[in-house]
């Protein structure tokens, strides 16, 4: 689904800082503009926008950005020992469910995530991996925002896990109806879940910083 709002260019400068740590402003804006993909979804960006991206969202922040934006490649990924090699195989099944849908790359915080459901539930069928990736984001979701927030949303999870409605020949349960709680969270904290959640699971609006994305 098509990023529609200024939201939208946050997450995309800073999935490309986390890809290319020494690029700086221009550099990042002019790989937007050259992307077509992003012009056709997102109104155009300038160099002083993502500057400003960069110094409220990126600057001291380092290490939290990195562990929500950056995005699995392989080998790549593996390589560098971001994630172990045992975890490519699924994290290959989650980047392919990515492109079928036209997500784009899924963040390694998900697939870290992934990796440790599908080992959960082996039994798992196909027509079931859209939950196995909801429960992936919830558990990212935990990491990022703190586990005692989401206590409601993780039970539903269990649940539906000692359930195993998957092997008593029950449809599978509509993506959306596994949650992630938001309530008392900062808005920056909203921008980072919305990050990993997006496109499939709702979560609260996260209004866009209009300081930063004033151009």
């Amino acid at each position: 689904m098509p990023l529609k709002t200024e939201q939208g260019w946050i997450d995309k400068v800073l999935e490309i800082k986390v890809e290319h740590e020494t690029w700086g402003a221009e550099r990042i804006a002019n790989a937007l503009k050259d992307n077509p993909d992003d012009r056709n979804e997102l109104p155009p960006i300038s160099v002083r926008t993502v500057s400003n991206i960069l110094r409220r969202k990126w600057a001291g922040k380092e290490e939290e950005i990195r562990k929500t934006y950056r995005l699995v490649r392989w080998p790549e990924t593996f390589e560098a020992s971001i994630l172990p090699w045992e975890t490519a195989a699924s994290c290959l099944q989650l980047i392919a469910r990515y492109r079928e849908r036209g997500w784009g790359r899924p963040p390694v915080v998900v697939a870290r995530a992934f990796w440790r459901v599908v080992r959960t539930v082996p039994d798992l069928p196909e027509k079931d991996l859209g939950k196995a990736i909801e429960l992936a984001k919830l558990l990212a979701a935990r990491e990022i925002v703190g586990r005692a927030s989401q206590e409601q949303e993780t039970r539903d999870a269990e649940d539906y896990l000692l359930s195993k409605k998957w092997l008593q020949g029950n449809p599978p349960i509509a993506d959306s109806q596994l949650g992630v709680s938001m309530q008392g969270q900062p808005e920056e904290v909203r921008g980072e879940v919305a990050n990993i959640m997006r496109p499939s699971t709702p979560v609260p609006q996260v209004f866009a910083d209009k300081e930063i994305l004033s151009t």
